[in-house]
Parts: C-alpha cells; structure tokens; sequence
C-alpha cells in the first residue's frame, strides 16, 4: 500500500497466480453443474476468501470447519 513498486510486484507475481487458484473449485463446480454458468466467479472469490485472510490476518481466530461451513453456505447457493 506505502511501495507502489511492491503493491505492482506482488500483485504481478503472487495474487494473481494466488486468484486463479482460489477460483479453481467454483469452475469445477460449473463445469459440474453445481453451480450456475452465470455464477459470477470473481464475486464469490471476494465473497470466500475475504473473510478468511480477514481472520487469519486481523482478528486471528482460527479458520474452524464450522466457519468455513457457514461461509460457504452464506456464498453458494
């Protein structure tokens, strides 16, 4: 946020390779029938793993099966 250079490389080379790998599963589901062809998959990426990397990194509470359960039944229909 403070190194614009950094933010640029971090993006380039981590957080995208890291997104594409997060929305692996939901284009499985799709490709499953699981899920909608419409399903906006970059949304539901926000949607799913905001709220872990904001526990893990802000709060610190544990990422529990219970919570992800929850989570995922909030996002996906």
């Amino acid at each position: 946020m403070h190194d614009p250079e950094l933010a640029a490389r971090l993006r380039a080379e981590h957080l995208t390779h890291q997104r594409a790998r997060d929305r692996r599963p939901l284009e499985r589901a799709v490709a499953r029938g699981e899920l909608p062809a419409d399903t906006d998959l970059d949304a539901a990426v926000d949607r799913l793993v905001g709220p872990v990397y904001y526990r893990v990194l802000v709060t610190g509470q544990p990422v529990t099966p219970d919570f992800v359960e929850t989570l995922v039944r909030s996002v996906v229909p």
